[in-house]
C-alpha cells in the first residue's frame, strides 16, 4: 500500500462492508432476542455465556 497508492481503495472500502455487515448481524440477534422475549417471556440475552459457564465448554467461538 506504501508502494502503490492506487490499491488502497478497494481494502477501505471491504472493511467498511464488513463492519456495516457485523452492525447488521448484531442489531438482527438483538431484534431476533426481543421477538422470543416478546412470544415467550423467556429472557435468552447472555445465555450463551451462561451455558459456557456451566459445562466448562471451551467454546469460545461463540462469544463472537
Amino acid at each position: 500500500m506504501r508502494q502503490s497508492r492506487d490499491c488502497i481503495d478497494r481494502p477501505v472500502q471491504n472493511l467498511s462492508v464488513f463492519r456495516y455487515l457485523e452492525r447488521i448481524a448484531d442489531l438482527s440477534n438483538n431484534i431476533a432476542e426481543d421477538v422470543v422475549f416478546t412470544v415467550d417471556s423467556d429472557l435468552i440475552r447472555h445465555q450463551v455465556e451462561n451455558w459456557i459457564a456451566s459445562t466448562g465448554s471451551n467454546r469460545s467461538f461463540l462469544l463472537w
